[in-house]
């Protein structure tokens, strides 16, 4: 077989940068040699010429400086040649490496080199290509400067690990790898190996660019709390959305989407349920502004550079004033009515609220149950501490939600979903099975994650940026008038309202413009619930983890970024063995990704006995989330498990009752029979004389009788005791048949759910139902189309019951 040499015709690259100057190309040197030659020599003078010089020119016109647009074309120029040479060195080597997959590694680089450089007017030399090719740095550009002090492979591995080490710290969410960080580590793998290398924060500046494009600067605040570090896993939250896309379908909110349905996500939301479908939380508001951050870069102030003069200062207001809101909106994005909780120490009957206070409020407008518009009004309590506790947060359910969704029921389709964070009243009974009874689910988010999961979270960080900026505002406006911001400014603050019609002063409607149809609907898009597609999993607060099989393979379809976690670990493992073969100190780069066994915790089924009892055996929300993977709290288990518990304490003090009055029974058998046998001997234990012959057991019975439970040890005292106590009326036993029987029943009786809290609740529905059926009249029969035969059949009824 003959060997030809391969066809370089064909050859193509990159089109060519254009240059200001192309004759003026600057080139690079290689790492280890010089890559491109220059002309111009420097050329040594004498003290004789350099004279000659000087005095020639003084003769001549002074050279003026240049200006800066001069400065800029040449800074300009040169970064132009620095991108042709960078461009042109980049192109070879592509040509280079396609040439070589056409003609199975055989090529000859000299065409190449002489092509491309024609081609972008530039000198690179055969010889450093073909070195770098056979060294394997061809992916680094070489440049001008000293000959340095590391390898390039060295180089390359410390790039590598620095940049898998960051972006696996990442993953951990522990703390963010700083500056310092990395040359502190660089300083440890560095120092102690070969070379003379001491200068580790020029090293970091070197190394920087390359692994400048892998990471981003930020310089913003990034703690967060450890607990919501905790909970926010990719793992919780696909959980949570696993769970209400069933209670989204099984209560006729939504159908599973087909391939005929338009529009994206995993749901198709039936007509007119994303009002049915709400999400509310509370906020805390403070006409303090002296710890209040409102974010963003500080802007540019000036003071005096006289230093008789005062330095200057932005006035803030002082204040230990705060309220509670709560606030929210529907999927459909219109905004629940709001809710103020002030602050005051009176009881209900002395609790005013001044007219000030409602001058500045408005309605709050939206569609909800009815598909209609509703104006609602806002709704003010208070209390010693200005907080949401369970009561409170029962009134603003049954005062200002339920109202909004008349045709409600506990029927599918007719349900209302309320999705809410862990907080007071959510575990309440009486409060779960009222809302049950009318039709609502309360559904719980994950565990401490409301900054990820929750729309209204999202509401209220644009809220508040705005209510600052109106608190800025009215104090300056308050400070011209010698007055104080006091609680009454707190609606002109949410609302932006005037302060009196014959001022404007420019306030923000922050409610209106954070909790804007648009606004809400745009976060409800963001956190993936309508339409449904779980955008929030994607959110850089969430916590990605490797899933291991109980043989400890990983599972990569479990979580979406396996592939990404498990590449930089392979990235930090070959960086590291590079360096340690090196004789570096390359364990200081050393990092894993977070880990998580594939089953945690067993989980429960719905409708079974498991679950009930599991819920009866939790205390806390994220217990109850762990169990039941996020289910709603007022569901069939949850009444159950507390019937079940509430029967339990009851079996528990019946048997309590009944070993006592046994113990009683007993007691006075024994002490009566002490009492008739001494009798029998003529002696009588109430009088001091015979008591005295007792011995100590007997009257230690006859205390116990007495219901005495400390007893002296000595009998003088004892004696004492019982001469005191001896009159006292003995106890008699309690227990009875019927005891006997509740027992019985509570231990082998089955529980129905008209047992439940829930059942006891619908029935005093359905007793107030049949009492307005009795309360109507013709008219109101004509209203609602119910024939006389039917009324004639609901009147026996009522009267039945």
């Amino acid at each position: 077989m003959s060997k030809t040499k391969p066809n370089i015709s064909d050859l193509s690259g990159p089109s060519s940068v254009p240059t200001r100057n192309n004759e003026n190309i600057a080139m690079f040197n290689d790492t280890n040699s010089s890559t491109c030659t220059s002309n111009s020599r420097s050329k040594r003078t004498s003290k004789k010429s350099l004279a000659l010089e000087e005095s020639t020119n003084s003769k001549k016109k002074k050279v003026r400086r240049s200006t800066a647009v001069q400065i800029k074309r040449h800074v300009e120029r040169i970064g132009a040649e620095r991108l042709n040479t960078e461009h042109t060195y980049r192109t070879i080597i592509e040509n280079v490496r396609q040439q070589q997959y056409l003609c199975n590694g055989k090529v000859l680089i000299a065409p190449i080199v002489k092509r491309v450089n024609e081609m972008y007017n530039t000198n690179w030399k055969l010889d450093t290509i073909r070195r770098r090719l056979r060294d394997g740095t061809e992916n680094t550009v070489p440049r001008k400067g000293r000959k340095k002090q590391l390898p390039e492979f060295i180089e390359k591995s410390l790039s590598d690990a620095i940049v898998s080490f960051i972006n696996l710290g990442c993953s951990e969410m522990k703390d963010q790898t700083r500056r310092t960080d990395i040359i502190e580590k660089l300083t440890l793998c560095i120092e102690g190996g070969p070379g003379t290398l001491t200068n580790f924060p020029e090293l970091y500046r070197r190394l920087y660019p390359s692994f400048a494009n892998d990471v981003v600067v930020v310089t913003g605040n990034s703690r967060v709390e450890a607990r919501r570090v905790k909970w926010t896993t990719y793992h919780n939250l696909n959980m949570w959305f696993d769970t209400l896309k069933e209670v989204l379908v099984k209560n006729g909110f939504a159908k599973y989407r087909n391939e005929g349905d338009d529009g994206e996500g995993e749901l198709v939301y039936l007509p007119n349920k994303l009002n049915h479908i709400l999400n509310l939380d509370k906020s805390g508001l403070t006409l303090d502004q002296t710890g209040s951050l409102s974010g963003g870069r500080d802007s540019t102030r000036f003071r005096s550079a006289d230093n008789a003069i005062a330095f200057g200062a932005d006035r803030t207001n002082k204040s230990s004033c705060r309220l509670t809101i709560i606030a929210g909106s529907t999927a459909a994005g219109h905004p629940l009515p709001l809710h103020f909780q002030l602050m005051s120490v009176a009881e209900d009957r002395n609790k005013r609220i001044e007219n000030k206070f409602v001058r500045g409020i408005s309605n709050v407008v939206g569609v909800y149950g009815e598909d209609k518009i509703v104006n609602n009004r806002i709704s003010v309590n208070c209390n010693a501490t200005a907080g949401m506790d369970t009561v409170e947060f029962k009134k603003y359910l049954s005062d200002s939600i339920v109202p909004l969704y008349p045709n409600a029921s506990d029927v599918k389709g007719k349900r209302v979903l309320l999705i809410v964070d862990s907080g007071p009243g959510r575990k309440d009974e009486t409060l779960l099975a009222y809302l049950q009874a009318r039709g609502f689910l309360l559904h719980p988010g994950v565990p401490n994650t409301t900054h990820v999961p929750q729309p209204t979270d999202q509401n209220y960080g644009y809220f508040k940026t705005l209510y600052r900026k109106n608190l800025k505002t009215h104090f300056k406006y308050r400070q011209s008038k010698k007055e104080t911001v006091r609680q009454n400014d707190f609606p002109l603050l949410v609302f932006g309202n005037q302060v009196n019609r014959y001022e404007d002063i420019p306030l923000e409607r922050a409610f209106e413009k954070a909790f804007s149809v648009e606004r809400s609907k745009g976060y409800w898009e963001k956190i993936g619930i309508s339409p449904f597609t779980r955008r929030c999993l994607c959110d850089g607060n969430v916590t990605h983890e490797l899933v291991c099989r109980d043989d400890g393979s990983i599972d990569v379809d479990a979580d979406p970024t396996s592939g990404n976690l498990i590449e930089y670990e392979r990235m930090n493992a070959e960086a590291v063995k590079v360096l340690n073969n090196a004789h570096y100190n390359g364990e200081v780069f050393q990092k894993c990704a977070p880990r998580r066994q594939a089953v945690i915790t067993p989980l429960t089924t719905a409708n079974t006995r498991a679950r009930q009892d599991a819920i009866a055996g939790v205390r806390y929300s994220s217990q109850h989330f762990v169990v039941t993977k996020g289910d709603t709290l007022n569901s069939k288990d949850y009444f159950f498990a507390q019937e079940r518990q509430r029967r339990n304490d009851e079996i528990k003090c019946l048997e309590g009752r009944k070993k006592k009055s046994k113990m009683i029974s007993n007691l006075n058998a024994k002490a009566l029979g002490l009492i008739e046998e001494f009798a029998s001997k003529g002696k009588e234990v109430y009088k001091e004389e015979d008591a005295k012959s007792l011995p100590v057991t007997a009257l230690i019975v006859l205390c116990q009788w007495k219901q005495q439970s400390k007893i002296p040890l000595k009998k003088d005292l004892i004696l004492d005791m019982w001469l005191k106590v001896k009159n006292v009326p003995s106890p008699i036993p309690s227990w009875s048949s019927a005891d006997d029987d509740l027992l019985e029943k509570l231990k082998t009786d089955e529980i129905e759910m008209a047992d439940t809290a829930l059942g006891r609740e619908k029935l005093e529905l359905q007793k107030k139902s049949l009492a307005c059926l009795a309360a109507m009249n013709e008219e109101d029969m004509k209203r609602l189309n119910i024939s006389d035969d039917i009324m004639e059949g609901l009147q026996s009824a009522i009267e039945e019951v």
